[in-house]
């Protein structure tokens, strides 16, 4: 795949202005952000496919679960140095929840759960006056939609409906409630990077 490629190059030459100058945060998002457009490019791959290529399509959700892991740790750091950077801290909860949908699609349901239950928990401990904003608000709705649809596929509908709960209640303390359409209060905020394929309820 062209893009695939191209991004692969992109990565090798993020990777190096980085580790000449690791303190500069400019390069590490660079790096971050190449990590997980390659990451979700890999993602995607597997659904052009044919089923006779299943070991392949294995091996392209492993290389963007690897790249998914490694910009959510250098975000992670990002968010360490720089703790009142709100912005941050919201790119971070949104690499754990991609990260979340990627090993969902690989049939690895109790990982992603504690892969979004550490993201909710991990946001809920930034700075009080962060959390009182409507990107924070939003976020942590997107997080307990995500995992409430997990727990209804894999057939926990106490669970589901308690994490929509926890989705309402961060949804009604938005100022700006012009920012929920009727979509958004069904399924996600529209900030959502990645949606993915449909995922099918696990056995």
């Amino acid at each position: 795949d062209r893009v695939e490629k191209a991004l692969a190059k992109a990565l090798v030459r993020a990777k190096k202005l980085y580790e000449d100058q690791p303190t500069v945060p400019a390069y590490a998002r660079s790096l971050i952000q190449v990590s997980f457009h390659l990451a979700i490019t890999q993602q995607s791959l597997p659904r052009f496919l044919g089923p006779e290529n299943r070991d392949l399509a294995q091996q392209k959700f492993s290389e963007a679960e690897r790249n998914y892991r490694a910009a959510t740790e250098l975000q992670r750091s990002l968010a360490r140095r720089f703790p009142q950077s709100l912005s941050y801290h919201l790119w971070l909860a949104r690499y754990r929840r991609t990260l979340s949908v990627v090993l969902q699609m690989q049939r690895r349901p109790e990982e992603a759960r504690d892969e979004l239950l550490a993201a909710i928990a991990e946001a809920e401990q930034i700075d009080r006056d962060l959390r009182n904003t409507d990107p924070w608000h939003l976020m942590l709705s997107s997080l307990h939609r995500e995992l409430g649809s997990l727990f209804e596929r894999i057939g926990e509908p106490d669970l589901e409906l308690e994490q929509l709960f926890k989705m309402r209640v961060h949804q009604s303390q938005l100022r700006d409630r012009s920012v929920l359409d009727s979509r958004t209060r069904e399924r996600a905020p529209p900030d959502r990077p990645f949606d993915g394929p449909t995922r099918q309820r696990f056995p």
